[in-house]
């Protein structure tokens, strides 16, 4: 269940990658108004995916009850939600440009990035639309659904950016915002692929999911917003320390800001495989917890410990070895070179804690226990992490100062805290079960 999953999360990853890549061979300016309007792109619409991620594993623990009454109820509920924050998002993503006169951009830099905003709002419903259907199908164990839409989507964002960027078929060459038109295009096509796909599922068929729409129900709605609106603002707040880190390290110069930016660029390309098997937990403790099936929870759990324990080893080892010939991929500077081989070596630190951590989120959520990752989120990030980080980042404690690498080492500490928390809860949850059953 969860290798669709990591297939599917990197086929959305190829996507930003190819609009980079793309742009970027038009000019420096469209690549510039490109990564700003995505940034605020991301900002946007990564909490609002998060917030329907929680309602995933009660579709799952529906499935684990064979309630198919209420998987079909439960997923229009989810519809009708997405409806809402699709025009969240749209508001935000078309007054976001209104920032962009205090920034001191140039004028194509401006333009890009504003247009982009613009038009990509377009294909936001589609998104969330996808979303809710993914959120149906991930929840029944059919993860290979949204991995075969990704996969296509991928495919058809390299040829609509190919048109729209360079100019073909007769269409004006437009740079950096033909990255708008293409990824809302892709997203209406992803949209009637996951459709189609999803119609042709027996099970759901069963459910009668295109028949007989439910009305909107306010008791189930506040439910699902209590489930959800946890796990959004814990994504905000990773997202913000992230960005905490970049605004830190821009007052290093140059060289420091282009090795930040790598390791923050591997880490996260890295961060799939864990967060994939996360997402694979939560579906089938979901479904388990759903049947009252103890004994399946507890295999779940103890499974996807063993096997994200092995991979973080394999990962954090691999990485330390290839340090080297990882970082030449990224740069041939020797400068920014030196400064990541010695930051590296927190690689296979800090792997063991975050694998740790996402798997127990991903567990959390399986039981719908969503409060408490935004409770350790804030205190971990935000308490710690910040505080500590900027310590060892300016001041001479523990042989420092140790520049940039010093958040990471904060970071890479309270990975463990919230590993070392997660594991303690899941604990908890396990106990009362068993004395249950």
């Amino acid at each position: 269940m969860a290798v669709p999953i990591f297939i599917g999360s990197i086929s959305t990853t190829g996507m930003a990658f190819t609009d980079t890549l793309m742009a970027g061979r038009v000019s420096s300016l469209d690549l510039a108004g490109l990564s700003l309007a995505t940034s605020i792109f991301i900002l946007i619409t990564i909490p609002m995916s998060a917030f329907m991620l929680g309602v995933t594993p009660i579709i799952s623990a529906d499935h684990g009850n064979d309630n198919r009454k209420n998987i079909h109820f439960h997923f229009y509920q989810l519809l009708y939600i997405s409806v809402i924050i699709s025009l969240i998002s749209i508001a935000l993503s078309l007054s976001a440009p209104l920032l962009f006169p205090y920034l001191n951009l140039e004028p194509r830099v401006e333009e890009v990035a504003t247009k982009y905003l613009w038009i990509v709002s377009a294909g936001i419903p589609f998104t969330f639309a996808f979303n809710s259907f993914r959120s149906l199908t991930d929840g029944i164990g059919k993860t290979k659904i949204s991995m075969i839409c990704c996969m296509l989507g991928l495919g058809i964002n390299v040829f609509l950016n190919w048109v729209f960027i360079y100019g073909k078929f007769g269409f004006p060459a437009m740079g950096g915002i033909g990255c708008a038109v293409a990824t809302a295009m892709v997203q209406f096509f992803m949209l009637v692929i996951q459709l189609f796909l999803t119609s042709r599922i027996r099970y759901l068929q069963k459910c009668a999911i295109y028949r007989d729409p439910p009305k909107p129900d306010n008791v189930t709605c506040r439910k699902f917003i209590g489930t959800g609106f946890p796990l959004a603002v814990a994504i905000l707040l990773e997202i913000g320390i992230f960005s905490l880190f970049s605004l830190v390290v821009s007052t290093m110069g140059s060289t420091a800001m282009a090795a930040n930016q790598i390791f923050f660029n591997y880490m996260t390309l890295i961060y799939i495989i864990p967060m994939s098997i996360a997402n694979a937990v939560s579906i089938r403790i979901g479904y388990a917890h759903g049947a009252n099936d103890f004994t399946a929870v507890r295999n779940t759990i103890s499974s996807a410990f063993v096997i994200g324990l092995a991979l973080s080893v394999v990962v954090g080892i691999a990485s330390y070895i290839l340090r080297n010939q990882i970082i030449s991929i990224y740069t041939s500077d020797e400068e920014v070179k030196n400064i990541l081989t010695e930051t590296f070596i927190c690689v296979s630190v800090y792997q063991i804690g975050d694998y740790c951590q996402t798997i127990g989120t991903g567990i959390l959520r399986g039981f719908q226990k969503n409060r408490i990752i935004l409770v350790m989120a804030l205190i971990t990030y935000w308490m710690f992490t910040v505080p500590v980080g900027l310590i060892l980042c300016f001041k001479s404690v523990l042989w420092g100062p140790h520049g940039f690498n010093g958040l990471w080492i904060a970071l890479c500490v309270s990975l463990y805290v919230l590993a070392v928390a997660y594991i303690y809860r899941t604990h908890r949850i396990v106990s009362r079960l068993k004395a249950v059953n």
